[in-house]
């Protein structure tokens, strides 16, 4: 699905924040452009070039910035954790896409991230990990596309995280990082659907649970501001409405102490 395309069909279910209208140029850092071992002088130019442009995007703080829901699966049962965020340019169109996610036995939070330019994907870079214990190590793979295909990837590894961009890169095979899971988060499709779970109290706070609905499938809770009449029904009568598909508009909100809750600001029953 072309990401244009994606972005008009759900751009109402995502939240939209305007950040300071200063100039990316002025807070470019520069990675190290230093060639690749294994390229061709032509392959170093193009990707030295790509990654001018995704250092630009990186350090712009001129853009828009756009959530999908905080998606979770059952603590007991699973670690996994999902969230997309956004860049977009004042005419909203996509700049990068990031996915953050933690795997099903927990750890540490991962990203991928995919930048786009005139509406195609350029570029990709993810971060991951493998091994466990003392054979933990982290890995940086980027990776260049044209027409959407994959024609350059190099790889890092270091044991933390942090000092990965100390190593040099290395070519491997050209990969291909899928993008459609976020395409899913952003559309509120698949995995991601939101429907009707159930509503809890935690704390004194009112919350809406929302998701797909299968057994350790992905759910989304909301605070509930106002309780509205459909809202006051739901907690009357919670089985009735119980797997029906719901829309809602949302807000991250600082807590006060260094975390964000997901504020419910509008629901309304799928198709009304």
């Amino acid at each position: 699905m072309k990401i244009k395309a994606l972005l008009i069909l759900v751009s109402a279910a995502l939240l939209w924040t305007a950040c300071s209208e200063e100039t990316a140029d002025k807070h470019i850092k520069k990675t190290k452009n230093e060639s690749t071992p294994e390229l061709t002088g032509a392959e170093n130019k193009t990707a030295g070039a790509y990654d001018d442009y995704m250092a630009i995007v990186d350090a712009s703080d001129s853009y828009f910035v756009g959530s999908t829901l905080f998606y979770a699966k059952d603590p007991q049962k699973s670690g996994e954790m999902y969230q997309v965020y956004l860049l977009l340019d004042s005419a909203s169109n996509v700049v990068r896409i990031e996915e953050q996610y933690t795997l099903e036995k927990g750890g540490s939070m991962l990203r991928n991230f995919h930048y786009y330019k005139e509406g195609d994907r350029i570029a990709s870079k993810e971060i991951y990990n493998e091994g466990e214990g003392d054979s933990e190590l982290f890995y940086e793979r980027v990776t260049y596309y044209e027409d959407n295909k994959p024609i350059i990837s190099k790889k890092r590894s270091h044991k933390y995280e942090e000092y990965l961009e100390n190593e040099m890169f290395q070519v491997i095979t050209p990969v291909s990082l899928p993008v459609d899971k976020a395409e899913r988060a952003i559309a509120r499709q698949g995995e991601f659907q939101t429907n009707f779970l159930g509503v809890t109290r935690n704390a004194g706070l009112l919350y809406i649970r929302v998701g797909e609905g299968t057994p350790n499938g992905f759910s989304s809770s909301l605070v509930v501001q106002q309780v509205t009449p459909l809202i006051q029904d739901m907690i009357n009568n919670p089985k009735s409405y119980e797997g029906k598909r719901v829309n809602v508009d949302f807000q991250e909100m600082p807590d006060g102490q260094g975390f964000t809750f997901q504020a419910l600001l509008g629901l309304e029953l799928a198709g009304k």
